[in-house]
């Protein structure tokens, strides 16, 4: 398994302090913390403007979305049974008691909220760019054909029915109004608590709008984790 960890400046690996997990898109892997979204440079700037800091840490998901599937391959499982303790390993704080963030763009957006429904105790915040989200199996079929195995496995993972499981979950979401799940958000946001952040602004489904709100993102991910006992 291939991944990357993002310290902030002054901080290197033993440094004991929280983890926020960033989930990439289809088609992506632990390169999202590469130059294409340039989060390091904003965790740089948000770190150096007062808040917490905190590690990015990005694991190669696969190709497929992140959910159990039918032949055993587990991306979600392996974040919280492999990457997390491989992390508490080099000394960051994920091990019993500690709660990690989450951030994710696109199939990664869909996957870090289904990992906080999954795993609400392990949440300080969770953070999404264009969440890849349908309204139906049948959608969701049509537009992407290996998402999900059967509409069983749709029921079993669709995030708008398990909405509920993110109370007392900061959440915040940001989505272009070109982006082509923008459809999808106003079921998004009756399935989120009411005290979820939901943001729409000028922008498509890429790169150049993920890092217009990623210093927004990064920003409410750190002041969450002060606010949650560590």
């Amino acid at each position: 398994m291939r991944y990357r960890i993002a310290y902030p400046p002054g901080f290197e690996d033993g440094s004991s302090i929280p983890v926020c997990l960033v989930l990439h898109g289809h088609g992506g892997d632990e390169g999202v913390l590469g130059s294409e979204i340039a989060l390091p440079g904003y965790l740089a700037d948000v770190v150096g403007d007062g808040v917490p800091p905190f590690v990015l840490a990005a694991a190669d998901g696969g190709p497929r979305f992140w959910h159990p599937r039918a032949d055993g391959d587990d991306p979600l499982g392996m974040l919280v049974d492999e990457f997390l303790p491989l992390l508490a390993g080099r000394g960051l704080q994920t091990g019993a008691g500690r709660r990690i963030g989450l951030l994710g763009y696109s199939m990664g957006g869909y996957g870090a909220l289904l990992f906080a429904e999954r795993y609400p105790a392990l949440v300080a915040a969770c953070a999404v760019g264009g969440p890849a989200i349908w309204r139906s199996y049948g959608h969701a079929r049509r537009e992407s054909a290996s998402a999900f195995d059967s509409a069983a496995d749709w029921s079993r993972y669709d995030v708008l029915a398990n909405g509920s499981a993110l109370a007392g979950v900061p959440i915040r979401v940001d989505y272009g109004v070109h982006d082509p799940f923008a459809a999808s958000m106003p079921a998004l946001i009756a399935a989120l608590p009411a005290e979820a952040h939901v943001r729409s602004a000028p922008g498509c489904h890429d790169s150049t709008f993920w890092r217009s709100v990623a210093p927004a993102a990064l920003t409410f991910v750190g002041h969450a984790f002060a606010q949650v006992p560590l």
